[in-house]
């Protein structure tokens, strides 16, 4: 699994350009790293929709996107009443989408969502069922530290 680091954004969060900065760093500065890490790759897994516009850069290899809903991109597209979307904004939504060619969506209602938004039926878009949907609740922290030893708790 490749995430694209922070070496801009690391500066405190409170920093005006601290969103920026962590831009910069997704869509920027990690490219070449996903080029070079995708090489040894069979099939290369997407794993949020937010980042559809990797495919591009890795569009050598069979790719697929896993997507979990696409509100933004409905709305940017003019599809939600009263969301008003900015310039920027849609140009963002449009470079998501571009990845959208083969997309599992998580349930019947990203599926449907996605044939609404791209057009009904897209042939490459099937939905997968969640394989985490009943191991997604709190576990009391001692079962954690029993399951997971070298995992350090994170806090935000």
């Amino acid at each position: 699994m490749v995430a694209p680091p922070r070496r801009l954004q690391r500066v405190p969060r409170g920093f005006s350009l601290w969103t920026w900065l962590g831009y910069l760093d997704k869509y920027v500065l990690f490219i070449p790293s996903l080029a070079l890490q995708s090489r040894w790759a069979d099939v290369v897994h997407i794993c949020d929709h937010s980042n559809g516009m990797y495919v591009r850069w890795v569009k050598r290899k069979p790719t697929m996107i896993t997507c979990h809903d696409v509100i933004a991109m409905q709305a940017a597209k003019g599809l939600i009443a009263g969301w008003n979307v900015g310039w920027t904004g849609r140009l963002f939504q449009r470079l998501k989408a571009s990845g959208m060619a083969k997309a599992p969506c998580e349930g019947r209602r990203p599926l449907l969502a996605v044939e609404q938004t791209f057009g009904a039926p897209n042939r490459k878009t099937e939905m997968a069922r969640n394989c985490h949907r009943k191991a997604d609740r709190q576990i009391p922290l001692c079962t954690a530290k029993q399951r997971f030893p070298g995992m350090a708790r994170k806090s935000n």
